[in-house]
């Protein structure tokens, strides 16, 4: 065997699997991963920065570079679908269907009851107090700024969880799987490290709140990625997680929202302090890790009460009932 053989047989060993004529799993992440992340939330906002003259400031600043990697996580989603992954893109957990739309509703619901629980117990023990409401902010305008940040963070919720859920957890439950896994273990296994990755990963671009801790933080990151990826199994629709990341976004920022030191005041119904230790933090302490957990213990009380107990997204990667 030739020397351009042997290296072109490691190559094909290194990208794809023995029995999987597709890309490795581990390809079929971090390749969508990384494109989005770079191009759709960097290059592309910085080019259009500079291009236009355009000032980072909010709303507009994360209306740029979440907008792009909004449409940049589309365009990903349907090249992954035909080149990388080749399936449908309904196997991802998107469909026109009433049913789609109905479980983005309650994701909503569903999490701005989270995010509403986690400030209730920090207002209880003493650690939030209310200081004002009706507060525009430094955008000048309530109206205005509350609308453009919805449109930020539903940007944000559906960049995230194409990435973060369809693509990632869907990837990694049929990667591991592959290794003889049981469907179980495999789709647990998957969860826990799109949600360590996902916690990670929001360190660097995400700013701590006031009297929180970098440390605490990533613990809620990490649990709300959880949280997000057992609702994307248990539904096998991402309609559902889209609205729970929508609702905590835009409940935490427009809704009781907090100062965060050196960023701008954001527009908000109710304008929040928080008084207390970083453990007692509505968003990075104790609150809301009992608030996350309690979305748990929600997910799993709607979960033994199906006819089956069977997830929709097993015995096969989340999705696949949809397609």
């Amino acid at each position: 065997m030739t020397e351009p053989s042997r290296l072109r047989r490691l190559v094909s060993r290194i990208v794809r699997g023995r029995d999987d004529p597709r890309p490795r799993a581990i390809w079929r992440i971090a390749v969508p991963l990384l494109t989005v992340l770079v191009i759709g939330a960097g290059v592309v906002p910085g080019v259009l920065s500079a291009a236009f003259g355009l000032e980072p400031a909010p709303p507009w600043a994360g209306l740029l570079s979440n907008g792009s990697a909004a449409a940049v996580a589309a365009l990903v989603l349907v090249g992954s679908a035909r080149a990388l992954d080749r399936r449908p893109i309904a196997e991802y957990g998107f469909d026109a269907s009433r049913e789609w739309g109905q479980q983005f509703g309650i994701g909503v619901l569903f999490g701005g009851a989270v995010l509403g629980f986690a400030y209730g117990i920090g207002y209880a023990v003493g650690s939030v107090r209310i200081e004002g409401v009706l507060s525009p902010g430094s955008v000048g305008s309530l109206p205005l700024g509350i609308a453009a940040f919805a449109v930020v963070w539903l940007c944000v919720g559906f960049w995230e969880e194409v990435v973060f859920r369809g693509l990632f957890v869907t990837n990694a439950t049929e990667g591991l799987a592959s290794r003889s896994l049981s469907p179980c273990a495999a789709t647990v296994g998957a969860v826990v490290v799109s949600s360590v990755v996902f916690g990670s990963l929001h360190a660097p671009a995400s700013a701590v709140p006031g009297n929180a801790s970098l440390a605490g933080m990533l613990v809620v990151w990490t649990l709300m990625g959880g949280l997000l990826a057992v609702t994307y199994v248990l539904t096998g629709r991402l309609a559902a997680p889209i609205g729970v990341h929508f609702a905590i976004n835009f409940a935490a920022n427009n809704i009781l929202a907090a100062p965060v030191p050196g960023q701008p005041a954001t527009p908000t119904i109710v304008r929040t302090a928080v008084t207390g230790p970083g453990l007692w933090h509505p968003i990075g302490g104790l609150p809301m890790v009992i608030a996350v957990a309690a979305g748990y213990a929600v997910l799993a009380g709607w979960w033994v009460r199906q006819p089956d107990g069977t997830p929709m997204g097993w015995p096969n990667a989340p999705g696949r009932t949809d397609s």
